[in-house]
């Protein structure tokens, strides 16, 4: 019979999408004080995108089977998970000496994570990187399209996903639900003390890593530590050979999917795969819009 498990994760890095998490997950891998689960962003707490998931099938999160047997940090990128024993069994420790972190963003916009992530620890601190709100929208709307999720056109994403906020009904894609930080803030302030909550701006972020890694060292409650500074490490890519998007989307993708591999190969299928693009930003009125109220920065 297995031990209950004592040491509970205690920091939670919600998000937002496409504002430096995956970059501060891969210093936060030099600490030899923390422990990061096998996925990157587990997906456990958010029970409200797990049905999303099964409702619209949009998803690269790969429910894990088969752990490695040994502790290998972000093995994969993002994973769903169901229940309390796998999610802690991601972490590969029970010991109360290390920093156990979930780096899982749809905590961010999702309505259940909230109030589940108190009731499994009251105590737990949580880190928001935010970035501005409408380039992080575009970013995230780019990696959609790089992905294959879909071709529509940003503003026409924009509008459905409004439609369906105001009429209380899903939407597959996140990117006004993921900006909204002020929503999130909210919600998230209502349930947790203000002083378990850092915000972090992913400008400064990207400009001052020194600086604002201290200050999250401080925050979690870890010593000072050497790592190589890491470039931003999910930037926004374009398909680098367009007339093969297919083979991509319904093969290639799914094939990766269901089979593990090291995150250097995976650098490696990505830069052969895509390439790294600097998309206009729009600055319309009409896309501006929609973000107006979300900066609480």
């Amino acid at each position: 019979m297995n031990k209950p498990k004592t040491n509970k994760v205690n920091v939670f890095v919600v998000g937002a999408p496409k504002a430096g998490t995956t970059t501060l997950f891969d210093i936060l891998a030099q600490s030899k004080d923390i422990i990061l689960p096998v996925a990157k962003e587990p997906n456990y707490f958010c029970t409200d995108y797990h049905e999303r998931w099964e409702l619209y099938k949009k998803t690269d999160a790969k429910e894990i089977k088969k752990f490695p047997k040994s502790y290998k940090p972000g093995l994969y990128h993002s994973a769903r998970t169901y229940d309390l024993q796998k999610y802690e069994k991601m972490f590969f420790s029970d010991s109360d000496k290390y920093t156990l972190i979930d780096f899982s963003t749809t905590y961010l916009s999702s309505t259940t994570a909230p109030k589940l992530i108190f009731n499994y620890n009251p105590n737990a601190k949580i880190i928001m990187m935010l970035r501005d709100p409408l380039a992080r929208a575009w970013s995230h709307y780019c990696m959609d399209l790089a992905i294959g999720y879909h071709k529509k056109k940003f503003i026409d994403c924009l509008k459905e996903e409004q439609f369906a906020i105001d009429n209380n009904k899903d939407y597959p894609y996140s990117y006004i639900r993921d900006s909204n930080y002020f929503k999130s803030f909210q919600l998230y302030s209502s349930i947790f003390e203000k002083k378990n909550i850092l915000l972090v701006d992913f400008d400064k972020f990207i400009k001052n890593q020194k600086f604002e890694v201290q200050n999250i060292s401080n925050f979690i409650g870890i010593d000072s530590f050497k790592y190589k500074l890491v470039k931003n490490t999910n930037s926004s890519r374009a398909m680098r050979f367009e007339n093969l998007r297919w083979i991509y989307t319904y093969l290639l993708r799914s094939i990766i999917n269901k089979i593990s591999l090291s995150k250097r190969i995976k650098v490696i299928g990505k830069n052969i795969i895509f390439k790294n693009t600097h998309f206009p930003k729009p600055d319309d009125k009409i896309t501006k819009k929609f973000f107006e109220k979300c900066k609480i920065m």
